[in-house]
């Protein structure tokens, strides 16, 4: 399913048939990801803290059609780089 257009003059059933899953640690920034979602119209927002999280779910509904967007990854730890500090 293409996203919907966001003009004022969208289908509404087409929101409302989205299934959106916002990811982030953040408690903040997913809270409003997920009240703009829901203010666009998108039927069912789901949410989850971390990866982990994320694919219980969506391994647990059994998903199709996803789609991954990462807008800002997360940066690698220090051990994850070869430094040792």
């Amino acid at each position: 399913m293409p996203w919907p257009d966001s003009s004022p003059n969208a289908d509404a059933d087409a929101w409302r048939a989205l299934h959106v899953l916002v990811v982030d640690d953040g408690d903040a920034l997913r809270a409003v990801a997920v009240a703009l979602l829901q203010q666009l119209g998108v039927g069912r927002v789901s949410q989850a803290a971390d990866g982990r999280e994320a694919l219980a779910l969506i391994e647990g509904e059994g998903a199709s059609g996803t789609r991954r967007r990462d807008t800002k990854p997360p940066r690698p730890s220090s051990a994850a780089r070869g430094s040792s500090t």
